[in-house]
């Protein structure tokens, strides 16, 4: 039993390292599309922006990554957002992710997620009429963390 233990302990890094890894390879195999915009935002520039202020948020994350299509009457768009949501949910279902909510408005979708084998990573799927949106949050996300992005305190002024 202590060796299935420890052979669980050495192995554990390795699946937050792929969880890591397909969130990576998503977000590159998209970062030149013309039909998906994208974001990104390093350790740097939140690292500047809380200059002043003592940010929970701000000190936790080490990049904000977003993926981002809009339908608008766009059979490519509307193709390449499908594609989009195919691999985002197998990534979801097969790398450990757990739902933390699910908000259902006006036909809007937010689903956030956090990952189970690491407190490394948030994702947030915003399916909107309009537009599909991931929003990949990556840094130390503790319970305050959370806290903060389901408050909505993660304006920056």
């Amino acid at each position: 039993m202590k060796k299935y233990t420890l052979l669980i302990l050495l192995l554990l890094p390795l699946a937050t390292w792929g969880q890591t890894k397909e969130i990576e390879k998503l977000f590159a195999k998209y970062a030149d599309s013309q039909n998906i915009e994208t974001v990104e935002i390093s350790k740097a520039l939140f690292s500047s922006l809380n200059g002043k202020k003592n940010n929970n948020l701000l000190n936790n994350l080490s990049a904000l990554r977003i993926l981002s299509v809009d339908y608008d009457g766009n059979e490519q768009n509307v193709r390449a957002a499908a594609i989009l949501k195919k691999e985002i949910n197998e990534i979801i279902s097969s790398s450990g992710y757990e739902k933390l909510i699910n908000i259902n408005s006006s036909g809007d979708k937010v689903n956030i997620y956090l990952s189970v084998t690491s407190p490394k990573h948030v994702l947030m799927l915003i399916e909107a009429e309009d537009n599909l949106t991931l929003v990949i949050i990556n840094g130390n996300i503790t319970e305050s963390v959370i806290t903060d992005i389901i408050k909505g305190d993660i304006s920056i002024k």
